[in-house]
């Protein structure tokens, strides 16, 4: 790096830049970042052109059942300045970021945006945990599934209930974090019941009357396409897309560090 960048923690007093760095480049509304902010320890590395930050990654922590000595980190919210991009600095990021998950003894996650981003994490040391590919369905029966109550809480009940192992644990902060999003994009999360089982389905929808589904948890007794059916039922949707695993498909989840006990069934939703 040149001689006047240099690595440092994030801090409050680097907020209002890394709020701005974060819309400069995903465009979302200073008003999202700041919850995000608000929701999350701030946890985060940057580099520094003298005072200016350049370049930035933040990390989500949580933990895997299956592993329990090992920390989770999601990383999050990769952005470089446009002036600054092409000199290695998110690779440097990176790396600082695994120095420090491997010092933790942690996991390091993280979620390619497209094919051409997983093969630079691949050169980074990530290793794909899973391909998928999306589908889409347009046919629809009536459910027998009905709206039920719910809160944060009962989300964490459900999570905990119907996905044992097969799970990373998110810090209630977290979920309260992805149901906003999906609500801030005319989405919702939606509680059901078939009379004794319960689960949760959060989406959400674009323009057009197509849905995406985020995440749905659910008990073994109902089957996914009576999630479908009532998703349909509730909102008058014209089609629901979804991600499923397929070996041949795109990389999903991408992981550094000691990944061999790992099971996650990564069939539906992205945890």
């Amino acid at each position: 790096m040149k001689s006047n960048y240099h690595i440092k923690k994030a801090t409050q007093a680097h907020l209002p830049q890394c709020i701005q760095l974060w819309h400069d480049c995903f465009g979302d509304d200073d008003a999202f970042i700041q919850d995000f902010f608000c929701q999350n320890p701030l946890h985060g590395w940057l580099i520094l052109e003298d005072d200016l930050v350049v370049s930035q990654l933040f990390i989500l922590q949580g933990k895997h059942p299956h592993v329990p000595n090992h920390p989770v980190y999601y990383i999050y919210a990769c952005a470089t300045a446009e002036t600054h991009r092409k000199q290695g600095l998110m690779t440097t990021l990176l790396h600082q970021a695994a120095q420090e998950a491997s010092e933790e003894n942690a996991l390091v996650f993280i979620q390619p945006a497209d094919s051409h981003l997983a093969d630079y994490y691949s050169r980074c040391g990530f290793k794909p945990i899973y391909r998928y590919k999306t589908e889409s369905t347009h046919t629809f029966s009536p459910s027998n599934l009905k709206i039920a109550s719910g809160s944060l809480e009962k989300m964490l009940q459900i999570r905990n209930n119907s996905l044992n192992s097969n799970r990373i644990i998110w810090p209630s902060e977290h979920l309260e974090l992805a149901t906003k999003i999906a609500k801030d994009e005319n989405g919702d999360i939606l509680f059901f019941t078939n009379g004794f089982e319960t689960g949760y389905i959060l989406y959400r929808q674009g323009e057009s009357q197509a849905i995406s589904i985020d995440e749905t948890v659910y008990s073994q007794g109902i089957s996914f396409q009576e999630v479908l059916d009532f998703l349909h039922q509730q909102t008058g949707c014209k089609a629901i897309t979804f991600k499923q695993t397929d070996s041949n498909g795109m990389v999903g989840a991408m992981a550094m560090g000691d990944i061999s006990q790992l099971e996650i069934d990564w069939s539906l939703g992205l945890d």
